[in-house]
């Protein structure tokens, strides 16, 4: 018994054909030594099929946490019902204010052409929250 998994199992048939074209083209040798010769060339598309991952698309535990933990005016429930994902990301810069300053330009001014940027109750959630960030960031003055 081999500590390695099985190169063809878990794979669905799809993926079973991709990979085979994958070593066909590589090594000349299919899954099972056998390739379908009408299907040698593997576009772009189904090798990104293949190689990129879902992200989550649900709120993470800590996600929940924090958002319980901001005053209900600032919490973006929006963003969160609508983009989990993103949410998810922006918890994870929180802590961390230069990565978080990034993310949120990112997020509030693509640079990428074509995008169109988040819907308008989105948008309000997010530039409130980078407010908050913001002032939170500065320095405390002691009361005297």
């Amino acid at each position: 018994m081999s500590i390695y998994r099985d190169s063809r199992h878990g794979r669905s048939a799809d993926q079973q054909l991709a990979w085979g074209k994958v070593l066909q083209k590589e090594t000349g040798a299919g899954a099972d030594q056998q390739a379908d010769p009408a299907a040698i060339e593997l576009t772009e598309t189904e090798w990104a099929r293949l190689r990129k991952a879902v992200p989550l698309d649900r709120l993470l535990p800590t996600s929940i946490k924090w958002l319980t933990g901001l005053p209900i005016e600032l919490a973006p429930l929006e963003l969160a019902a609508r983009y989990p994902r993103v949410t998810n990301l922006l918890v994870q810069h929180w802590d961390d204010s230069s990565a978080c300053s990034a993310y949120f330009n990112e997020l509030l001014y693509p640079r990428r052409p074509g995008r169109r940027g988040f819907p308008a109750s989105v948008r309000r959630d997010l530039l409130r929250l980078h407010d908050y960030f913001v002032l939170s960031q500065l320095p405390k003055k002691p009361l005297t």
